[in-house]
This record gives structure tokens, sequence and C-alpha cells, in this order.
């Protein structure tokens, strides 16, 4: 595909004011599909890095998923 984004960085925070990097690359020819440990965060953010001279882009779909019930507080699994 041609319509992604070249660059990224996928970043999450805990208030919206101090960004974490979980994610980036410099090289990417397909969708962002970013994996990382748990973190405590409210807010994900994707910042382009690096776009395509050629192609236009734009965010159809935007998925969160947790990897289990823990960040749940006081879930106790």
């Amino acid at each position: 595909k041609n319509d992604c984004p070249r660059g990224f960085v996928v970043e999450v925070s805990a208030d919206g004011q101090i960004w974490e990097p979980v994610g980036h690359s410099n090289n990417n020819w397909g969708g962002v599909d970013v994996q990382f440990p748990p973190k405590l965060a409210s807010h994900v953010r994707l910042r382009i890095t690096r776009a395509s001279e050629l192609f236009t882009w734009g965010i159809v779909e935007f998925y969160v998923w947790r990897s289990s019930a823990s960040w749940l507080r006081g879930s106790g699994s």
C-alpha cells in the first residue's frame, strides 16, 4: 500500500502533557501496528515523522488493545 505514513511515532501519556514513545518506524510501507509492554496511560497519539510526497493518507480506524485485564486497578488478575 502506498497510502500510509512513511515514518511515525506512537506515544502514550498519563496526563496529556508528558509523552512517552512506545513504537516507531522510519521506513513504513504498510499499516501502523505497534506492540509494546503495558503502560498506564489515558492518551495515545500517532505522530507522523515522514510523509509520502506522492500519496496522501488518512486514519480510517484506530484500535487500542489490552493484553490482559491486569490494566484494571484492583482487578486482581
